[in-house]
This record gives structure tokens, C-alpha cells and sequence, in this order.
């Protein structure tokens, strides 16, 4: 479910010599199955789309439109049981087609997000880990 793993684990398992590079990442990134809505800059009207992935850096959308990298859009979207309304601008790092799925996955890198926002994404991935690690929530 959480995608980061301690620096100690990640070289340990990595077997190439990029196991000694430290992680990119700033935030922890959770799996979640979170229903959204995005915009591509420029364009009128939004989408639906689903967020499988979720950091206080960016998320990994699907949906069924295939676009391509650097687009730039908006998406909001709803946190857990506390309903905290968000919204973030970000541009497309990774595009491919989910074939299993059949619909496109989209990387997106946060480029503006409230620092509220940023906060409460970061709050409610914390919230995931302590529900997992009480064993309320399976991987």
C-alpha cells in the first residue's frame, strides 16, 4: 500500500547499483481507490477520472483519455472520512495504458497546491498507515 521504503530496505533489496542513490521522493505515497474530477488547462469542462496513488508530491491518475506528458491540469478530489475538499495543479510525468484496467494512468507532479491542501494529503496518508498498522486496513 505505502510505496517508500526506509533507505536501510531499499538498498537492501535493490540489487543494482542504484540501490546506493537515495529516494527522489519527499513524501510516502499510498494506494487508494479515490473518485476525482480534473481539467486540462485550456480546455473547458472536466472529467471524471480515479486516483490509484496518492503523495503530498503528486498522484497517479486513471482515466480514459490518453494525453500527453507536461500536460498540465487541475484536479479535485475528496479525503476519507473527514470529506477535506482539494484541489492541485500539476503536469503529466508518466503516461501509459493500464491494460488490465483498460484505461490510461497518468503520473502527476504537483507544480501548485495549497499549502492547506499539501497538508491534509500528508494527514490523511499518516491516518492510512495507522489504520494499517492496527490492522483495520489490509495492503
Amino acid at each position: 500500500m505505502f510505496r517508500k521504503r526506509p533507505p536501510s530496505v531499499a538498498k537492501a533489496s535493490a540489487s543494482s547499483a542504484s540501490a546506493a542513490q537515495p529516494s527522489n521522493r519527499k513524501f510516502f505515497r499510498a494506494a487508494v481507490a479515490m473518485p476525482a474530477n480534473y481539467a486540462v488547462v485550456g480546455r473547458t469542462g472536466s472529467r471524471v477520472c480515479t486516483i490509484r496513488d496518492i503523495s503530498g508530491g503528486g498522484l497517479r491518475l486513471e482515466n480514459e483519455e490518453d494525453l500527453p506528458l507536461g500536460t498540465p491540469m487541475d484536479v479535485r478530489f475528496v479525503l476519507g472520512a473527514k470529506q477535506v475538499a482539494c484541489r492541485a495543479r500539476g503536469r503529466i510525468v508518466l503516461s501509459f495504458f493500464n491494460a488490465a484496467e483498460r484505461r490510461y494512468a497518468h503520473g502527476i507532479a504537483f507544480t501548485g497546491i495549497e499549502a492547506a491542501d499539501r497538508e491534509a494529503i500528508v494527514a490523511y496518508i499518516t491516518e492510512l498507515q495507522r489504520e494499517k498498522l492496527r490492522g483495520r486496513i489490509a495492503d
